[in-house]
């Protein structure tokens, strides 16, 4: 294998590498919007418009992105997953303030 051959195998790993996680977001980020788009014409269905991604629900319950994050890997959170994304229904998160208010904390 020459020199050139070597250089351009790496970039390639490199390249593939840097971009993989980035389009994996961005097709999670058009799924979402997709489903929202769908829900919002779809009676049946309205929880859908109603998914949340990780800032909106850290503003929602006025704590921090970080917080949210670990609360639902903890899973004392609800959340699901859309390929790499953590999304949280309104609904789901309402009833969890609920429950904090009625426990004390």
């Amino acid at each position: 294998m020459t020199l050139e051959q070597m250089v351009l195998q790496f970039i390639g790993r490199e390249f593939e590498r840097i971009l993989r996680p980035m389009i994996r977001e961005e097709l999670a980020r058009a799924f979402l919007e997709a489903e929202r788009r769908k829900a919002k014409g779809a009676s049946d269905c309205p929880s859908l418009s109603q998914m949340m991604e990780k800032e909106e629900a850290a503003k929602l319950l006025h704590k921090s992105v970080s917080w949210v994050l670990w609360k639902a890997r903890l899973g004392a959170l609800p959340s699901t997953h859309v390929g790499q994304k953590r999304l949280f229904k309104r609904a789901d998160l309402e009833r969890w303030i609920e429950e904090q208010s009625r426990k004390g904390r």
